[in-house]
């Protein structure tokens, strides 16, 4: 008895000296819709949307690494579910009630009808879009499974019962405020192929976990479990006619391969995807992820590019509308590929195949890209620095022709690709403007310069 009332009087004691507001980050994009204060991050400007749903004690920050690269061709939006995070609290916090969430922002913002998103739950996020398909099957164009199968993840039944305060708010307390414990937990579930965490890290994890109402969903979890599905709950979202995916992280020590089979039959999705990774493939894998998530989309015939505003144009000016509109498609096209070529010269992987959404057009780059540096962010001259980067890897950097790579013994022109090419493109679109744009290749000074009306090679032909 004595040692029970010392940890109780301890537990008190430390529960008082811990207690108080945590702070919140400047900024933050909150709407209040349908009975719920959501706070919610966006990336990109056109496209499809897509919106990111969270598991189980994640936030919107868990998807800060794949947000931006899947915005680079999407509308893409994460949101924090009510308890976890910055959004306020709302009980009860099973899967229905989330999904009541999540539809309310979906309506806010006009996330609906022919502009309803491909919804994405990773983890015991899974159920939440789950749910809300159910609830509303014309809620949404698709559904991906990320890292989880909706299926019920209980705890010990009496540890709900068992684990009560103050005692709990100890516990949860002392986890959340270990440094140590927060970067072993992450790196149990991140793996290796994750950037180690940084105090400021450490803090981006913390800090939504200190909010208000967060105890109170520890304790909902502990007696309840994790949101999820129930077997007919599945079986019904199997006989909606929407396409599904489930996406898995190959070594996730959570969803193996045989249960992401499983999952994909039991909601009537063609075969898993597998990409690099445990169970935090955003932040592992954010690149591969994207493509997996674009690859669905672009399959289910899902991807949409936004109607152009503005009036039609009057009689007699039908074709100079018709070549700016062609310049905008050449101008897309270019700059899918540039992107590409540079997120893979970050990431020391060799250049691939971009299809731009709006064009269609196709490039291909064999070797890795140079190094580009953008002088101003104008169109015209972001889009002369777009060709040059596709002159920075060779020998086929266009796939719509059949350029084959020279011998060096001809010149050279094999090796720094068609130049006559790219500048007879450059002056047909008329991208020249005040400064040059310069490119250094890895292997030595090459490239295109552009000053107002004149070309001049950046280095030896």
């Amino acid at each position: 008895m004595a040692v029970a009332a010392a940890l109780t009087a301890a537990s008190f004691g430390y529960n008082l000296a811990t207690d108080g507001p945590a702070g919140r980050p400047a900024g933050l994009r909150m709407i209040r819709t349908g009975g719920f204060d959501t706070r919610y991050l966006r990336w990109g400007t056109a496209g499809s949307p897509v919106v990111l749903v969270p598991g189980a004690f994640e936030t919107a920050g868990t998807f800060a690494a794949l947000g931006p690269v899947l915005g680079a061709g999407h509308r893409v939006f994460a949101i924090d579910l009510t308890g976890t995070g910055y959004s306020a609290p709302s009980p009860p916090f099973d899967a229905r009630h989330l999904a009541a969430q999540v539809l309310a922002f979906l309506r806010a913002m006009h996330l609906t009808g022919a502009n309803a998103p491909v919804l994405v739950g990773h983890s015991s996020g899974a159920a939440v879009v789950g749910m809300a398909v159910l609830a509303n099957p014309h809620a949404a164009a698709g559904i991906v499974f990320l890292d989880g199968d909706a299926t019920p993840l209980a705890f010990p039944s009496l540890a709900g019962w068992l684990l009560i305060n103050p005692y709990r708010t100890t516990l949860v307390r002392l986890v959340v405020r270990s440094d140590w414990l927060i970067r072993q937990i992450y790196q149990s579930q991140c793996g290796p192929g994750c950037p180690p965490l940084s105090a400021a890290g450490v803090q981006a994890w913390r800090r939504p976990l200190q909010q208000p109402g967060f105890l109170d969903v520890v304790a909902y979890n502990l007696r309840h479990g994790i949101p999820s599905m129930s077997d007919a709950q599945l079986g019904q979202l199997r006989a909606i006619a929407l396409p599904k995916v489930v996406i898995y992280g190959r070594d996730d020590p959570q969803l193996s391969p045989a249960d992401a089979v499983a999952a994909a039959a039991r909601i009537g999705a063609r075969p898993p995807v597998a990409i690099p990774g445990r169970h935090l493939t955003m932040i592992s894998s954010p690149r591969q992820l994207a493509v997996a998530i674009d690859a669905f989309i672009q399959a289910a015939g899902l991807s949409r590019v936004p109607a152009q505003t503005g009036s039609r144009p009057a009689a007699g000016h039908g074709g100079s509308t018709s070549r700016s509109r062609r310049g905008a498609g050449q101008a897309h096209a270019l700059a899918a590929a540039a992107d590409h070529m540079r997120s893979a010269h970050q990431a020391q992987e060799p250049c691939g195949q971009v299809v731009s959404e709006r064009s269609g057009t196709a490039f291909t780059a064999a070797q890795k890209p140079g190094r580009i540096r953008l002088g101003t962010t104008s169109i015209s001259r972001r889009l002369s620095a777009r060709i040059a980067a596709a002159l920075a890897c060779k020998p086929a950097w266009f796939a719509g022709t059949r350029q084959r790579a020279r011998p060096q013994g001809r010149g050279g022109a094999g090796r720094h690709g068609p130049v006559w090419l790219a500048v007879f493109t450059v002056m047909s679109v008329r991208l020249i403007r005040r400064r040059p744009v310069r490119l250094r290749c890895r292997d030595g000074p090459a490239g295109l310069g552009l000053h107002r009306r004149r070309w001049r090679a950046c280095g030896p032909p």
